[in-house]
């Protein structure tokens, strides 16, 4: 079987806030991932509201302790807005730090473009906010790192955070970027029989006694 873990390191874009199925684009990615015949297990660091500051100081015990060959960053939404506003050299020097680290345990990193707002006057981002994003996303193109450019993403439910649509939109596109840098092993798609098995044993042996599930690790 073809699959690996993906590390997946953010703010509520990552973690999935508002998605109406309550999943995140980690997730949509896995899902995509098995018509091409790879299982991928994500790996998510991400909580909302989080500033890249705030994810450099989560980071390393996650960084350190993952199996992932692969990793995810996408930051910084949040270090725009105005109550914060992180200066970009600030910002930057945040994303670097990150990516060295993701580069010490030799796993390889995508770098995310942050997402633009849809229109003039979108709701929720300010002029400066709008302007602080397009001077982040100038800098995060100058990185040497494999980047997924995610400023054109628009599909949301209230104009920042993703809807399923957008979700999906961004695990195509982060799924697109890995593929392109690395090859799988041709392997069918994935498919499931649909016939019920009856566990061995009676009810009480399915949670307890010898035959009690033992699931492994991965």
């Amino acid at each position: 079987m073809n699959w690996q873990k993906l590390l997946c390191l953010g703010d509520s874009m990552t973690h999935g806030s508002r998605d109406w199925y309550g999943l995140s684009w980690p997730y949509y990615l896995a899902q995509m991932a098995l018509d091409d015949g790879v299982t991928v297990v994500p790996e998510v660091l991400a909580t909302p509201g989080w500033t890249s500051s705030q994810l450099l100081r989560a980071a390393w015990p996650v960084i350190e302790a993952s199996e992932a060959p692969e990793a995810v960053l996408f930051i910084g939404t949040n270090d725009t807005k105005d109550e914060v506003c992180t200066p970009v050299d600030q910002y930057i020097a945040n994303v670097r730090l990150l990516l060295a680290w993701l580069g010490v345990r030799n796993i390889r990193p995508y770098l995310c473009l942050l997402p633009m707002p849809s229109g003039f006057g979108s709701p929720n981002y300010t002029v400066s906010m709008i302007a602080r994003l397009q001077e982040y996303n100038a800098h995060l193109a100058q990185l040497p790192v494999h980047l997924v450019d995610l400023s054109q993403v628009t599909a949301t439910t209230d104009a920042v955070h993703f809807s399923p649509d957008g979700n999906r939109e961004t695990a195509g596109r982060v799924w697109q970027a890995i593929r392109g840098v690395r090859e799988f092993p041709d392997q069918p798609a994935c498919t499931y029989a649909t016939q019920f098995v009856r566990p061995v044993g009676t009810p009480s042996d399915w949670s307890m006694g010898e035959n009690a599930a033992n699931p492994r690790r991965r």
